[in-house]
């Protein structure tokens, strides 16, 4: 791998995002969650960062910083025609929050801007997702919470309104997530070490199926593989990844299991490559994982951050091309290579000011016959940028795989 930009952020780094929509491939949020102590009573604080990526990959420009509740969790909007960038975050402070650009002309400065808050839960809210079956400017997002309870939040152009909530753990869920392919259906996992698959249509009172034996610490992470029916991958505190046959929703089985080491906090399936996965894990830095008939095995290795690994993403465009052509739209003055200081443009209470910031064990399961993609994948793309996150040493690093075949320039 080669480390081609990075940078610092005022907090505890938990998130990074890349926006999906053309033609902003090459923006990136990045939220923090830091926690202070007064008296006797907690309190959370975080931040948005939002970068641009340019130069090819080669640099990132601070285009703004909101600060905020501490964020557990943020999710752009998923690629539609005709809109515009849409970012949803998850709140320590229970609260549901959404940003846009609103329309940008060419030249134009790139600002997200609150568009609406909700308070949807006493609670924290840990985790969040768009639904990808939504329609015109019918949205909705599943939200995870910390006391063991979801909510389903449906989202008008601008209001946003709790249409489903349930319990569905006995503790903290960390993560929930959509099927990219069955609606209605959506998957939550928590810290009492379940796995569960819902059907919305029959609401949160009892789940399609709990599975309890298989995790054998909290469930931290989920995601449905948007080029695979019937993939479906889980992360752990247990230091294992699990790849889930779906094909029998009340009775998922585990294809495969591959020890990853430091606890698997994020996931994220490639954007184009059915079978490229890469995983946050915390203690053991970032991995990209391969998946080829039904089996695992670790493909690349980034061990570059100095503390947790938390959060990471996949660039959704097109490669070089997209980073060179779209990086016109942005006015700013100043940019960030490596951590130098920058000018960023913060909103705080509604406010808008300006300030200047410095800155392998491996199993399988036996007789599993995985259901395989149709076709070859990843023969289209010339870069696979990388964004990666860590905790305490708030660093942003952006770097490019070096053993994937789409990755040589």
């Amino acid at each position: 791998m080669a480390l081609v930009a990075s940078t610092f952020v005022e907090g505890n780094a938990d998130a990074v995002e890349f926006c999906p929509t053309p033609p902003f491939h090459h923006v990136l949020a990045a939220a923090t969650y830091t926690l202070h102590h007064q008296g006797d009573a907690p309190f959370r604080v975080g931040g948005l960062h939002v970068f641009s990526l340019e130069n090819g990959g080669r640099s990132l420009r601070r285009l703004q910083q909101i600060e905020t509740s501490g964020i557990f969790d943020i999710k752009w909007r998923p690629d539609e025609e005709e809109k515009v960038p849409c970012l949803a975050q998850a709140s320590a402070d229970g609260s549901l929050r959404l940003y846009s650009s609103g329309e940008v002309q060419v030249h134009d400065p790139f600002q997200m801007r609150q568009l609406t808050m909700q308070n949807i839960t006493s609670s924290m809210c840990l985790s969040l997702d768009w639904d990808p079956f939504s329609q015109c400017n019918q949205n909705q997002i599943s939200v995870s919470h910390s006391d063991g309870s979801l909510s389903m939040v449906d989202v008008g152009n601008s209001q946003m309104q709790v249409g489903q909530h349930g319990e569905a753990h006995s503790f903290e869920v960390w993560s929930v997530t959509y099927d990219s392919w069955k609606p209605h259906v959506i998957y939550s996992g928590g810290d009492d070490c379940h796995f569960c698959g819902w059907d919305l249509r029959e609401g949160l009172h009892r789940p399609v199926f709990r599975e309890t034996k298989i995790h054998q610490m909290g469930v931290c992470t989920i995601q449905s593989n948007p080029h695979w029916e019937h993939a479906v991958a889980t992360g752990s505190y247990d230091e294992s990844l699990r790849l889930w046959d779906i094909r029998m929703l009340e009775c998922p089985i585990v294809a495969d299991t591959l020890r990853l080491g430091g606890g698997v906090w994020r996931l994220k399936w490639h954007p184009s490559d059915k079978g490229l996965l890469l995983a946050a894990c915390m203690h053991n830095g970032f991995m990209i994982v391969n998946v080829n008939d039904g089996k695992m095995a670790i493909l690349e290795e980034y061990k570059d951050h100095k503390s947790l690994a938390y959060g990471a993403d996949w660039c959704k465009g097109a490669g070089r091309n997209c980073l060179e052509t779209c990086s016109c739209l942005l006015n700013m003055p100043m940019e960030v290579n490596n951590a130098v200081g920058i000018h960023a443009g913060i909103l705080k209470s509604g406010q808008e000011k300006s300030i200047l910031n410095s800155d392998q064990e491996h199993t399988t399961a036996a007789g599993s016959s995985f259901p395989q993609p149709s076709a070859k994948s990843g023969d289209s793309r010339t870069k696979c940028f990388v964004a990666t996150c860590s905790f305490y040493d708030c660093s942003l690093h952006v770097w490019l795989p070096a053993k994937l075949p789409c990755c040589v320039s």
